[in-house]
């Protein structure tokens, strides 16, 4: 466009419409009500409360042919230290951030309002900093901004608090100093109060886990029914997704005592801006007793009350400010692993400052973090190692890939030992004594033997090991790949010698594998070539069913077998290539074969 004389004289366009504005706030999007509460609640604990209260008043309303009860108005009241008129007048206006101390959590202003619009039509803010009698109030309302009759916030005045939000409160909370912000004509909440309810207990009891389980924040939830002494009232606990912590919201055996165990705990020291800042990452593992007592039960652990309350925290809390930003669940979802439930057992966190915004990529609204789920979801969906993947994206930062790289290297660490405690195989043994894969294995090695035999084959440099290599030493050699693999040195080294013992040509077994791989051919050892099949990808699951009914059903076994010799003859095709280049090529091919199929079964699953 071409400017003409005058024009910047003029003042130009104003760079906001409110009207219209306050609709794209409106539009803001909250994953459920709780998190726009906890908008509020980071107000809270920013002005020092230690006293919250989330309060709903229902009324009851027409729905088609009938009535139900319905949040007419909500309210989170706190006992911080309040707001003077001026400060109150700011903090309604959109970005505009009112001067706290360094590091709060809140980032730029913008809670209070969006938060507020996105829920309802008019939020009113009563706040006092010498008594409940002298507060000062303001409000937004969004009819009035939309039918430009007002494009400023209002003039603070002394309106009194309504007596039935003091008669609901607890009247230490109602202290000497506090806020109290109301949501009235709403119409962008629709759950009942009881869902409400159980939103805040479990998302807002994970969110500020490490201030309740620290007493410095209590969280009250109290619901009253408009002509009706009606209530009810309950107190948020600490929802831990690494299980670490005492008296949480975990269903008993486990509510008074941690049910994980600390695995690992990693600093990592990084420069923003020149100053320098740590993150550190805590890792948990389920405690051997959880799963043993299951086990022995003859139940699925997973089946219990706590089992499934930690399928619901599955994924990496990332913590900022001791306040949850996300459970990323990146980490949970490649290669069909999401629906694995080992991925319930093992916890993780990311812990950091805000001064680390900037590395991770803390959005306004404190819902996302970005960069670190943009790594994680390139991590997780790709078979190369994080350096391979850092000098192609060729990142001057790479902290934050860094991090994610190690957090995928030490689940798939975590997930190995879940192996080892669930027992995972052998398993599905048939009459003779044999596992599936040994048995696959067997008919394998047979059919082998007698291609070898009638010349079909030729004769390899593994078969002659087989033939030429001491006993004691391949049963070395085999013990020591199996050790590197993951496995404990007693168990190794039995493994190597039932291998020698049955005159095995193969080495079958599960691991967790990164990517979408259905199997991973690994270099033959001690005349044995070897398998490993991933637990990871979804196809388990289907050989896990049939596994599981193989030992009293025939053709269950047979299906097992069959699916596991299909995988077994691809490493056989492997196993005889010539040329280096030819190799690559097949095992590319192999990994697009992987993630097809994750696709085709991810369809299936979906319907």
């Amino acid at each position: 466009m071409v400017e003409q004389p005058g024009m910047m004289a003029s003042g130009g366009r104003e760079l906001f419409q409110p009207g219209q504005a306050i609709q794209a706030l409106r539009d803001s999007q909250y994953r459920s009500t709780a998190l726009a509460v906890s908008e509020l609640i980071d107000n809270s604990i920013d002005a020092g409360a230690v006293q919250v209260e989330v309060l709903c008043l229902e009324r009851r309303e027409p729905v088609v042919q009938r009535a139900r009860w319905k949040i007419h108005e909500l309210a989170v009241l706190d006992n911080g230290r309040g707001m003077t008129a001026e400060v109150l007048e700011q903090a309604l206006v959109f970005g505009a951030r009112v001067a706290q101390r360094p590091r709060t959590i809140g980032k730029y202003g913008m809670g209070l309002p969006t938060s507020s619009v996105s829920q309802c039509r008019r939020v009113d803010v009563w706040t006092w900093q010498d008594s409940i009698e002298n507060s000062v109030h303001c409000y937004i309302d969004v009819d009035e901004i939309e039918n430009q009759a007002r494009a400023r916030v209002p003039a603070p005045d002394h309106e009194p608090i309504p007596p039935k939000w003091t008669g609901l409160a607890r009247q230490e909370t109602l202290g000497a100093t506090g806020t109290l912000v109301v949501w009235s004509n709403i119409d962008r909440l629709n759950e009942r109060v009881e869902t409400v309810f159980n939103q805040v207990n479990e998302e807002i009891g994970r969110i500020y886990r490490h201030f309740i389980n620290e007493n410095a924040l209590t969280i009250r939830m109290a619901s009253f029914r408009e002509g009706s002494i009606e209530s009810q009232e309950k107190y948020v606990e600490a929802n831990d997704p690494l299980y670490l912590m005492q008296n949480t919201s975990t269903p008993d055996p486990w509510k008074h005592e941690p049910m994980f165990r600390e695995f690992d705990r990693v600093p990592y020291n990084v420069t923003v801006n020149g100053k320098e800042e740590i993150i550190e990452v805590i890792y948990s593992l389920v405690k051997d007793e959880v799963i043993r007592d299951a086990r022995r039960e003859g139940k699925n652990p997973g089946d219990f009350p706590h089992g499934k309350h930690a399928s619901r925290n599955r994924g990496v809390s990332v913590v900022r400010q001791n306040r949850e930003i996300l459970l990323e669940k990146s980490f949970v979802s490649g290669g069909g692993s999401s629906r694995d439930p080992q991925n319930r057992w093992w916890g993780c966190e990311v812990r950091f400052e805000a001064g680390c915004d900037s590395v991770f990529g803390v959005d306004h609204n404190k819902q996302m973090a970005a960069h670190f789920s943009r790594a994680a979801g390139i991590l997780d969906n790709s078979e190369d190692d994080t350096q391979a993947i850092l000098d192609g994206l060729l990142i001057e930062d790479e902290a934050v890939y860094r991090i994610a790289g190690d957090i995928r290297n030490k689940i798939s660490a975590l997930r190995g030992e879940l192996d080892k405690m669930f027992g995972l195989h052998p398993r599905g043994r048939s009459t003779n004594g044999q596992t599936v894969l040994e048995q696959a294995s067997a008919i394998a090695t047979q059919a082998n033997k007698e291609a070898l035999q009638s010349g079909k084959i030729e004769e390899t440099q593994v078969d002659r090991e087989r033939s030429e290599m001491p006993e004691q030493e391949r049963i070395e050699s085999i013990t020591a790949a199996l050790i590197e693999e993951g496995r404990t040195a007693d168990d190794a080294r039995e493994t190597a010698r039932r291998l020698i013992e049955r005159d095995d040509w193969y080495s079958c077994s599960w691991s967790t594998l990164p990517g979408s791989q259905m199997f991973n051919v690994l270099q033959p050892v001690g005349g044995v070539h070897r398998i490993v099949l991933n637990v990871s990808h979804p196809i388990y699951e289907y050989i896990r069913v049939i596994e599981d009914a193989s030992p009293n059903d025939a053709v269950a076994r047979q299906a097992a077998v069959g699916i596991i010799l299909l995988l077994l003859s691809w490493g056989n095709m492997e196993h005889n290539i010539h040329g280096r280049e030819r190799l690559m090529v097949v095992q590319d091919t192999a990994h697009d074969w992987g993630r097809h199929v994750a696709e085709f079964i991810r369809r299936l699953v979906e319907g």
